[in-house]
């Protein structure tokens, strides 16, 4: 499946049938993230956080007063919103998970295969504490900076034989590492 906004609609294509269909869901933004079973797609609308399943069309509210731009879901159900915070499901306050700096921001966290570990942006005017970061959701504060550069980094699962890639791009080129996070 791809998901794409045009306008301000939510739409699917199946990528077996080539099928494109709108989902029926008010006002969506441009920040799109999907669950860890690619079934449901979480998308902000008028200041929350929901998801919508893409066969039944069904809509959930997973966050009041949440907007999301970028975020990621893992296989336990915690998602990860650009801040970076973890939402709170079933209310309550959001949980910060790394540390911004004065004049500072986080974008654009992905969940590693592991659901523990996650990759994130950080922008900043000191060159330590801006790049992609690697971070964990054992532990509070910023990460360990993998690389020097502002892109979004995003992770390619291991298949057949080739180990996991962590893609972004630094100086206009698209650039792929292999990633191990227990080194």
């Amino acid at each position: 499946w791809l998901a794409f906004v045009g306008g301000t609609n939510l739409w699917v294509r199946n990528m077996q049938t080539a099928r494109v269909r709108h989902l029926d869901v008010s006002k969506s933004d441009r920040s799109l993230f999907w669950s860890p079973d690619s079934r449901r797609i979480a998308f902000s609308a008028d200041g929350d956080l929901h998801s919508v399943d893409i066969l039944t069309e069904t809509r959930k509210e997973l966050g009041r007063g949440t907007r999301a731009r970028g975020g990621s879901w893992n296989q336990e159900g915690r998602i990860l919103l650009s801040g970076i915070d973890e939402l709170a499901t079933g209310g309550g306050k959001n949980v910060e998970r790394t540390e911004n700096g004065p004049g500072e921001s986080h974008y654009w966290p992905w969940f590693l295969p592991d659901g523990k570990h996650f990759v994130y942006t950080a922008r900043s005017a000191d060159p330590s504490r801006a790049g992609i970061f690697l971070a964990s959701m054992e532990q509070t504060g910023n990460g360990v900076q993998l690389f020097p550069t502002a892109s979004k980094a995003e992770v390619v699962p291991a298949s057949g034989g080739h180990p996991r890639y962590l893609l972004y791009v630094r100086d206009s080129v698209l650039l792929a590492h292999a990633l191990d996070p227990s080194s």
